[in-house]
């Protein structure tokens, strides 16, 4: 029973709490011709966990060797910042709530409900008889409870750990595996133990990933979304995305999320939106490598296709990419510049 608290604590003060934080703060701050308020909510629930990461990502790396009870309070406080900034954000997320009740008496929806509902079947199915056996994810936990255990981020020629004879050969930020190391870090507080709880990010983030997707094509006919989530849903590599634990659901959803912003700015280049465009494109790099292939790409068809005159996109996309590289981009300048060589570097296995 005391395993089951401690599970749904950290879920409900991580995911819910949080992101609930984050939700309020973009329906507050993001206009809806950028976003729609389900969308925005959406992209709240899946910015929590990485501005959690970020946060432990800064401290780790610049003030290393903090105690427990410091790094979990600056993140605490953030948040707490963050929700009194949100001001009238708070009724609008008690409204789009509401709302979205209303929709439960709308036929369309009842089938998007009963994939949700086996969603949170086939989670706890996963949670209480799948253990995390899967490999990436066995790396990503591993340098995360290493990240634990000595409290320090380093970029250093070779992520090898002597201790534990741990060579750490990820080519991506170290957002996903810092996961571990908060959960580590609150379950620390209790002197507990256990991973439940990032093991459930796989599910929740592939029901993100289906419900954005759900709420986007909405906007074109209740019944498209039906027919779309459909047929995303009943692949083989959807459902085999949510047989295992691993990164993908997370990367695959801030891209989504990171494609649908860039539409969003091609129409309507708002300072908001660009910011907030580069900061997705900033969480998937730092998730994953493949977001810092992409992300220049990305701006690079920006500066060159947006409407308006050159110079003006010159400094739209310059704003974009400057919070892109603070978001995520930072991780690989200092990865190629001091640290393993990133894409250059020479695999040396131990």
């Amino acid at each position: 029973m005391d395993d089951l608290v401690s599970h749904a604590a950290i879920f409900l003060l991580s995911n819910v709490l949080f992101g609930a934080v984050m939700a309020a703060f973009l329906l507050r701050h993001v206009e809806r011709s950028v976003l729609s308020a389900g969308a925005s909510v959406l992209l709240g629930l899946g910015l929590a966990p990485f501005t959690i990461t970020w946060i432990l990502n800064a401290l780790l790396l610049l003030v290393p060797g903090l105690p427990t009870w410091f790094v979990v309070g600056a993140v605490l406080l953030v948040f707490l910042i963050l929700a009194v900034l949100t001001g009238r954000g708070w009724p609008e997320l008690v409204e789009f709530i509401s709302s979205s009740l209303r929709q439960l008496r709308f036929a369309a929806t009842w089938p998007y409900l009963s994939f949700t509902g086996a969603m949170v079947f086939g989670t706890y199915v996963m949670l209480v008889y799948k253990p995390l056996v899967d490999h990436d994810i066995l790396e990503y936990g591993t340098q995360g409870r290493i990240f634990l255990r000595d409290m320090a981020i380093r970029y250093e020629r070779h992520h090898y750990d002597e201790a534990s004879g741990f060579y750490y050969v990820g080519l991506h930020g170290f957002s996903f595996p810092l996961l571990f190391t908060w959960e580590g870090l609150l379950r620390g507080l209790f002197h507990g133990d256990g991973d439940a709880w990032v093991r459930l990010q796989t599910p929740f983030f592939a029901w993100l990933l289906v419900t954005f997707v759900w709420v986007w094509v909405r906007c074109f006919g209740a019944w498209l979304a039906v027919w779309v989530v459909g047929a995303f849903t009943l692949t083989i590599g959807f459902l085999y995305l949510n047989t295992i634990y691993h990164v993908d659901p997370v990367r695959i959803f801030l891209f989504t999320v990171s494609m649908a912003l860039f539409i969003a700015v091609l129409r309507s280049p708002s300072s908001t939106a660009l910011f907030l465009w580069g900061i997705v494109l900033g969480a998937h790099a730092l998730t994953h490598s493949l977001g810092m292939i992409l992300a220049p790409f990305m701006l690079a068809v920006y500066v060159f296709v947006a409407p308006g005159a050159f110079p003006a996109r010159l400094r739209q996309g310059a704003l974009a990419t400057s919070a892109f590289l603070v978001a995520g981009g930072f991780h690989y300048i200092l990865d190629v510049a001091v640290g393993t060589g990133w894409l250059f570097k020479d695999i040396t296995w131990f």
